[in-house]
């Protein structure tokens, strides 16, 4: 399996050029062989096939998404409230000692990511104006700890306060209020509406330096994944018709790489090995956290490629990031922990 023709605005995209360049210089991190790449992509081919449905517009109606995602309304309202979502979708692991932050709704217990949709769906539901960027720009934090009430807390609690004010604020400011007339202004466009989000609002600037050549890294983590979103919801078609969603990459979080690396696509120095095993943090920004983040990008380009041979059906980086966070689901694929690494991106 040969690298496939990049074209020539994915290889400029800042999160695949300058993780690529990181992946040349790295010390820590290992991608594995295209060979191994491509058998992992065989044996995951029929769960794939299966799974890409969701593109088409086939939802499962036991899929958290299909249930916590849609909040029954217009298409401009459902495009805020992903964004409010993906505003606060990072950092849900709990310190040592505590419990893992759940919320109950709908007759259920959610955590991590879920839990967030549910807490703030059952919010939804009890009557405060998510969608309202005027309400937002100043939510209390007492209202915003009632919304997160369960067991537990969630993590990054001032940061997420902080955030949603600003989100509130630049809509109100900038964008007449609504999420939408920047959707617009992107004129369909995927990289361009990433592009808007990281200018105007800066939570969403997922940017570090790394190694002694001091190289700026990209990997706009949130802006991708709110456009990807929004272009699954919509099965691409409406506000989430984009004419380059191939040229975003992965997300890089701390799922993937658990997934990865259990698959043997990503391989550890022994020294980062027994630091992720052993659960001691990285710090954002560390080196090795940049190389584990870094491989993400460009191994779900590889097993995207890998996937393509193995079908003949087009394969996006973005489409394969979710997979890969689905498989993160399944025990089978939680063998080694996640690395821990406590950032407002991921």
């Amino acid at each position: 399996m040969g690298r496939k023709n990049i074209s020539i605005k994915k290889a400029l995209f800042p999160p695949f050029s300058t993780t690529q360049m990181v992946m040349r210089r790295a010390k820590d991190v290992r991608i594995a062989d295209p060979d191994v790449i491509l058998k992992r992509a065989e044996e995951l081919a029929d769960r794939w096939k299966l799974f890409r449905r969701r593109f088409d517009g086939v939802r499962d109606s036991e899929d958290p998404a299909f249930i916590l995602h849609d909040i029954g309304s217009s298409e401009e309202e459902r495009v805020q409230w992903l964004f409010l979502i993906d505003t606060l979708n990072y950092s849900f692991w709990p310190n040592p000692g505590e419990p893992a932050w759940t919320v109950e709704y709908g007759g259920r217990k959610w955590s991590g990511y879920w839990g967030l949709a549910a807490s703030l769906k059952r919010a939804y539901e009890e009557g405060f104006p998510l969608t309202d960027a005027s309400f937002i720009s100043k939510i209390s934090e007492d209202d915003l700890r009632y919304i997160f009430r369960g067991e537990g807390m969630i993590p990054l609690f001032q940061s997420r306060v902080a955030h949603l004010r600003e989100i509130g604020r630049v809509l109100m400011e900038q964008w007449d209020n609504d999420v939408v007339t920047m959707i617009y202004a992107a004129d369909q466009s995927a990289e361009r509406l990433v592009n808007l989000i990281v200018t105007y609002f800066p939570s969403f600037r997922d940017e570090v330096i790394y190694g002694d050549e001091k190289i700026r890294v990209f990997f706009w983590k949130r802006a991708q994944l709110y456009v990807a979103d929004i272009n699954t919801m919509f099965a691409g078609q409406g506000l989430g018709e984009f004419y380059d969603i191939d040229v975003l990459t992965a997300f890089a979080d701390y799922k993937l790489p658990q997934v990865l690396r259990a698959l043997g696509i990503l391989e550890y120095s022994e020294e980062l090995a027994n630091q992720v095993d052993n659960r001691i943090p990285l710090q954002p920004g560390d080196q090795k956290e940049i190389e584990i983040r870094a491989a993400t990008v460009q191994a779900v380009e590889l097993l995207s490629e890998a996937m393509e041979t193995i079908t003949g059906d087009p394969v996006f980086a973005v489409q394969m990031d979710q997979f890969i966070w689905y498989l993160g689901q399944d025990d089978a694929f939680r063998k080694n922990p996640y690395h821990l690494c406590r950032t407002v991106f991921y």
